[in-house]
């Protein structure tokens, strides 16, 4: 009976809190000031991402192309954070986050502890993104467009292993430093006993959000960041190492209606076994989304959002490698993409982007001459919960 009350009451917070995640404890004891944990709070949450795709058949070239509904995203997310102040001024705090994607079956997504001595010094441990692209960082939940750019394809995303990361009060630096395994997600160790090191620091002279999003409000103060990060990563056994060397440069800027991001990517990939071709992998996109300005509701609601997105995977530096066909992952790819975007908004979502639907259309090339019909109209939904 206890069990089933408990249950109960649960589920009447859930379906009680608004279309973001429900605060089910958060709870605050003055009396306990300097002794013990000040502020209690845990948190449940998710997201859903639907969403209808059609892409041409291109018979010739012997791609089925697509037509139908999806699932992209189905994701469960669970925080807690015990903390010393009342106030959360950036002082001791522990907390903890878990993910879980549902799609197309259920895997651990995020999985780690944050240990934080002060805002600016924080120790994380566990599952989670590596500080190596901006676009990465930014959650599922705050992208500008239903994906990210091809440039999240050529590094790593999440990874096992510790962080030391922070920010100051007005986000004018943030950083993150780490190492990690540098063998994937869910993994039960470190089996080649080698090392991924990655970090990355932001610097925004005006301060601002931090990186969280890609579409800020238009009521969020003016900001402009640029950040820099590198990561490093051997992989194989001896006599077969691949050593790999990426530099990202990130700029990112918001006034009023605006929001503008760009990366550029560059990576050194050294083969250890002299018959196999040494490589360099570059990427880079510019990306903007505006709400409509001066149009009254629009401003808030209605937003255009665009990418130009070029990367080349795999360049190799000693000869030539010939492609296999159209669908080589080694031919150099360019993507134009524009769309339109209703976001709900106040009074019935914290954030524009916790409720939108998005209807873009993709113009994809392939840049050496081994090209094919690849282009994409979507129309993506999203719900944060």
């Amino acid at each position: 009976m206890g069990r089933a009350y408990a249950l109960g009451a649960l589920a009447l917070l859930v379906a009680a809190g608004p279309a973001w995640s429900a605060e089910l404890v958060d709870r605050v004891d003055p009396a306990k000031a300097g002794a013990g944990w000040d502020r209690q709070r845990f948190s449940f949450g998710g997201f859903v991402q639907p969403r209808f795709v059609w892409s041409p058949e291109d018979k010739a070239a012997e791609v089925p192309g697509e037509v139908g509904f999806q699932i992209a995203r189905a994701r469960l997310e669970q925080q807690s954070t015990l903390s010393r102040s009342a106030a959360g001024d950036g002082g001791l705090a522990v907390r903890q986050a878990i993910s879980i994607e549902l799609m197309p079956e259920a895997r651990l997504v995020d999985a780690y502890v944050d240990l934080q001595a002060h805002q600016l010094l924080t120790l994380r441990m566990g599952q989670f993104k590596t500080p190596t692209s901006r676009t990465l960082l930014i959650s599922d939940k705050s992208t500008a467009l239903p994906e990210r750019a091809a440039l999240d394809d050529l590094g790593p995303r999440r990874q096992i292993g510790a962080m030391l990361h922070g920010a100051d009060r007005e986000n004018i630096v943030e950083y993150g430093v780490g190492v990690f395994n540098g063998e994937g997600t869910n993994r039960l160790g470190n089996v080649n006993r080698k090392f991924l090191y990655a970090g990355r620091v932001a610097l925004s002279p005006w301060g601002g959000p931090g990186t969280t999003s890609e579409l800020l409000d238009p009521d969020e103060d003016p900001t402009a960041t640029v950040g820099y990060a590198v990561y490093v990563n051997k992989d194989g056994p001896e006599g077969a190492e691949e050593a790999s060397i990426s530099h990202n440069g990130e700029a990112f800027a918001h006034y009023r209606w605006v929001t503008v991001q760009a990366e550029l990517l560059w990576r050194f990939t050294d083969w250890q076994p002299v018959d196999l071709a040494d490589f360099n992998s570059n990427a880079w996109y510019v990306q903007a989304a505006s709400f409509v300005p001066g149009v009254p509701w629009a401003d808030e609601h209605l937003a255009v959002v665009g990418r130009f997105d070029r990367s080349d995977a795999l360049v190799a530096i000693n000869g030539e490698v010939p492609l296999v066909g159209p669908t080589d992952p080694a031919q150099g790819r360019q993507s134009v993409s524009v769309g339109l975007g209703f976001y709900a908004g106040h009074p019935w979502t914290r954030r524009a982007q916790d409720l939108r639907l998005q209807l873009l259309w993709s113009k994809n090339d392939e840049l050496e001459d081994l090209s094919y019909d690849n282009d994409q109209v979507s129309l993506a939904a999203h719900l944060a919960f």
